[in-house]
């Protein structure tokens, strides 16, 4: 499961119709509840010119569930998460 807090993507003004952070918010798989507490693992994914898209908690065994998701849906190709030395990685 997860949870995006943070849309980098949807931001800003096109054809005069404001887009706001509409994926804040958004969990997966569907029947998911919001996901963030003390076990959940912070998650940022980007699309292959390292462009950052969305941030957010996972909780979970499959560590690629998000971005199996949003590589459909937005064309995101990496998702990095922190490993025991605080660094943001790639899996």
């Amino acid at each position: 499961m997860w949870t995006i807090t943070k849309d980098h993507i949807n931001l800003g003004e096109t054809e005069g119709r404001v887009y706001g952070n509409f994926r804040e918010g958004e969990t997966g798989p569907a029947s998911a509840a919001i996901v963030k507490h003390s076990k959940s693992q912070y998650f940022a994914v980007y699309d292959d010119d390292e462009v950052l898209y969305y941030e957010g908690y996972f909780n979970g065994q499959d560590e690629f569930q998000p971005l199996d998701y949003y590589m459909s849906n937005d064309g995101c190709t990496d998702i990095k998460y922190y490993n025991k030395e605080k660094e943001l990685v790639s899996l």
